[in-house]
């Protein structure tokens, strides 16, 4: 999904309804990283967080890239295949350590693996 810039909150606030329902299994949103947004932060703690390297380039209808974005953009994914998400987008982004879910030693460890990078 990838909300209107206008009012992504409202968006995203439907989603996690939809999700928390059951009547969505998983998804990815594309929004801004608007980490000073009050629609953002609730999601920080509860989803996978996808923050992406630079801009994003967007494709015309004839798939050549147009302007970079003008921001910074994240993807938030809902579900259950956190791991395949990350497999995915780890080439394009880093990802925030909490997720609704994981253990306490869970997010130890991949912090640490993520130190012996450096």
């Amino acid at each position: 999904m990838n909300p209107p810039y206008s009012c992504p909150g409202l968006w995203i606030a439907k989603l996690q309804e939809e999700f928390n329902c059951g009547r969505v299994e998983e998804a990815i949103a594309l929004v801004p990283a608007a980490t000073d947004t009050k629609w953002f932060h609730p999601l920080i703690a509860s989803n996978l967080i996808c923050f992406w390297k630079g801009r994003i380039k967007f494709l015309d209808t004839n798939y050549q890239p147009k302007m970079a974005a003008r921001q910074s953009h994240c993807l938030i994914y809902w579900g259950k295949n956190k791991s395949r998400f990350r497999q995915i987008f780890s080439p394009y982004g880093n990802f925030n350590f909490f997720s609704q879910g994981e253990t306490l030693e869970a997010i130890e460890e991949r912090i640490f693996k993520i130190g012996d990078r450096f």
